[in-house]
């Protein structure tokens, strides 16, 4: 009798585990709040500016099945250590329906920025006057632009296109 209490015991705190995580996350994965971003991962990307002169790596990776982690290295000169190393962690947050990435770097102190989803471009507003917007432009890349305020209009900054690197 004991042994079917316990086991009645231990089914009923199981259930009640995996409703608790229901309430808590939802039934969606929390992953996929992350739109197209979450096919990033397993890859490392490879940016060129408009110019085609070289501007990143960029390697993604899913972390215990619901964050995006990212890193990024931008190259110094040849024979020279990067300018810049960082890494960063992508969550989808269903209270805001947003999605928020904590970043860190070789060359500034943490931060948090948000990104919402638009149809299928990942929106950043970075104060006022500064935004960027990421847009997948096929299986093996997608653009970024960041665009400044000018006066009433919004002017493209930098455009970086991104491919997905080999080896990976």
């Amino acid at each position: 009798m004991n042994s079917i209490r316990r086991r009645s015991s231990i089914g009923l705190l199981a259930l009640a585990l995996a409703l608790a995580a229901t309430a808590l996350h939802g039934t969606e994965p929390p992953v996929d709040g992350l739109a197209w971003l979450r096919d990033l991962a397993g890859n490392c990307w490879r940016g060129e500016q408009a110019d085609g002169t070289p501007a990143d790596l960029q390697c993604y990776e899913l972390q215990f099945g619901r964050h995006l982690r990212g890193t990024i290295e931008i190259p110094g000169a040849a024979g020279e250590v990067p300018k810049l190393r960082g890494d960063s962690v992508w969550s989808w947050d269903p209270a805001k329906q947003k999605i928020t990435v904590v970043t860190w770097s070789s060359s500034a102190p943490v931060g948090i920025i948000e990104a919402a989803i638009d149809g299928d471009l990942v929106r950043f507003t970075f104060g006022p006057n500064v935004r960027s917007w990421w847009r997948r432009t096929g299986p093996d890349s997608y653009t970024v632009v960041r665009e400044r305020r000018d006066g009433d209009a919004w002017r493209e900054e930098r455009r970086v296109s991104y491919r997905r690197a080999p080896g990976r």
